[in-house]
């Protein structure tokens, strides 16, 4: 079974270092707020957004392969600028709208064109 908090616990440790070790190294400073919408949004995210949506993830890794869960993360920034430009404001641009296109055209074409690669033959 991929869901296995140990692993989890050590993944989302190792991107949290690393997110560390980035800010240290390009100077960035550490900051941190003890104000409610603060730890509120922090708390979200980090249980939420992390911790609960990464182990989702991997048990859709399990159900259907990490080919096709791979999918998600390319619907994933169309469905960030729907929501920031519902609760944002965000401006579509040009270049927003060829992204989201090629985001959508690359997902179709990885969808449907594998069913029609040729099988391999067997030696």
């Amino acid at each position: 079974r991929i869901w296995d908090w140990q692993a989890l616990e050590c993944v989302l440790g190792y991107g949290a270092l690393g997110c560390l070790l980035l800010a240290l190294l390009t100077g960035e400073p550490l900051r941190f707020s003890v104000a409610p919408h603060y730890l509120g949004a922090w708390l979200y995210l980090a249980l939420l957004g992390s911790v609960v949506a990464f182990g989702c993830y991997l048990v859709v890794i399990e159900r259907i392969g990490a080919a096709r869960a791979s999918y998600v993360g390319v619907m994933v920034p169309i469905a960030a600028l729907a929501l920031s430009s519902a609760f944002e404001g965000y401006r579509w641009t040009a270049a927003t709208w060829l992204g989201m296109i090629l985001c959508v055209v690359g997902n179709w074409v990885v969808m449907t064109g594998s069913s029609r690669r040729p099988a391999r033959k067997e030696h």
